[in-house]
């Protein structure tokens, strides 16, 4: 898969489908990469469509720039990348968790940009409350924590997302391959301490005026997405068309 350098840095992406096709853009979650789409985009190229995926900074492939990672480097990194490649008519947007909410986020500030919005289970606000995201963002421990604790969870969690997954030992492997990156383990710090898992309402608020059509998906067993926070994603966007599925946790992607 090729990469494209962008004002921050180099992007690992994959653009496939009929040239003709109408675009649809996907982003992944805050911990797994684009690979997180592979079931996806066969689909989505059969029914013709042209479908784009890649690494967002300081995740896969992509580089692991010095700097902030907050909000604002993702939203930039995608807008970025579509400039890079040409691409000035509306897509559809469809994101994954925490890049739910970087897609709202990107269609709150570039509303010319998105032509529809889909969103599986969306982070709104994953910092509030969270013990491990408050010991992290302690001065000088809070690297020790990252490094001995919170980066095993996130492999352990990973993995029950994908555990009913043919592949699962495959993702397992590539999940564990990005870890060895140089940059990995600075950026996933910066990460969990900026603004990116803060409070998303007044984003998905701003998009709520916007007359932009939206999906919204949601799995009843969704163990990371309370379903508080989906009642006021659906309060929030009087647009927006949902769709329960019963008993999907939040590896929504690799199982449905």
């Amino acid at each position: 898969m090729p990469h494209i350098t962008l004002s921050h840095g180099s992007t690992h992406y994959e653009l496939s489908g009929p040239e003709t096709g109408r675009l649809v853009v996907l982003l992944h979650g805050g911990t797994i990469p684009m690979w997180t789409w592979d079931r996806q985009v066969p689909a989505l190229v059969d029914a013709g469509f042209r479908v784009l995926r890649y690494d967002m900074f300081g995740k896969g492939m992509s580089d692991s720039p010095r700097g902030v990672y907050n909000r604002d480097l993702y939203r930039n990194q995608l807008l970025d990348l579509l400039n890079a490649l040409e691409i000035s008519t509306p897509i559809c947007l469809v994101g994954f968790s925490f890049g739910g909410a970087t897609a709202t986020n990107f269609s709150a500030h570039h509303p010319e940009r998105v032509e529809r919005l889909a969103l599986v289970a969306p982070v709104v606000s994953f910092a509030s409350g969270n013990w491990l995201v408050r010991a992290i963002r302690l001065p000088v421990i809070g690297a020790v924590i990252l490094r001995q604790i919170v980066i095993k969870k996130a492999l352990s969690r990973a993995s029950r997302l994908w555990a009913s997954a043919a592949n699962k030992d495959h993702y397992s492997q590539l999940f564990a391959r990005q870890m060895d990156v140089d940059g990995y383990e600075g950026a996933f710090l910066s990460f969990m301490q900026s603004d990116a898992l803060e409070d998303y309402s007044n984003v998905y608020r701003k998009v709520g005026k916007i007359n932009l059509p939206v999906l919204l998906m949601w799995g009843t067993a969704d163990e990371d997405i309370p379903e508080r926070h989906i009642r006021f994603v659906n309060q929030a966007l009087p647009q927006i068309e949902y769709c329960e599925l019963p008993g999907i946790s939040h590896g929504a992607v690799f199982q449905a």
